[in-house]
């Protein structure tokens, strides 16, 4: 009797790890979600002389393909941002482009100002950001026409690199 309430508690403990089967590595997390995987890139951080930038990348995939990437940046300014008016990847192969934007907050931070956004890309040009050169640029414009210019670094090279890898097991595309 003691042998089968262990096997039961074992069971009941079991069952929620099964229901969020989720895994993890240093640069994507993947969730089971109905119908597909949630693929959540963490959020990268870079700099420039001018600003730091965190970004991240949320991709429902379910299992007919989904249409968009969701981009999530925080950029810390000196000023703050009114409007993002441009968001670039490029490289010299290739080329990404969005400009609209949702504007979550902008405030100010200690000394800088935190301003959050938002934009969706579809999964093409998602693919397109994946397979950018490794030595690529992130360039943010805003209202003022500032230009805020990030080059890419060794662990954008291995997140693009790990999140193609995981995108393509996952939806056999």
């Amino acid at each position: 009797m003691n042998l089968y309430k262990f096997y039961l508690i074992l069971l009941l403990i079991s069952v929620p790890t099964f229901l969020k089967a989720q895994s993890s590595n240093k640069y994507v997390k993947t969730s089971m979600i109905t119908n597909g995987v949630l693929f959540f890139v963490k959020p990268l951080e870079l700099q420039s002389k001018q600003a730091n930038l965190s970004i991240d990348f949320t991709y429902p995939c379910r299992n007919q393909e989904s249409d968009s990437v969701t981009i999530n940046f925080s950029l810390f300014t000196e000023k703050p941002i009114l409007q993002v008016l441009n968001l670039e990847f490029a490289s010299s192969t290739a080329k990404v482009v969005t400009n609209k934007f949702i504007k979550f907050f902008v405030e100010k931070d200690k000394n800088k100002w935190h301003n959050r956004y938002s934009s969706k890309i579809s999964i093409t040009d998602f693919k397109k950001i994946l397979d950018i050169s490794p030595k690529s640029n992130i360039v943010i414009v805003d209202n003022y026409k500032n230009s805020y210019l990030f080059e890419t670094d060794k662990n954008w090279a291995a997140m693009t690199k790990t999140t193609a890898e995981l995108i393509l097991v996952n939806t056999n595309k």
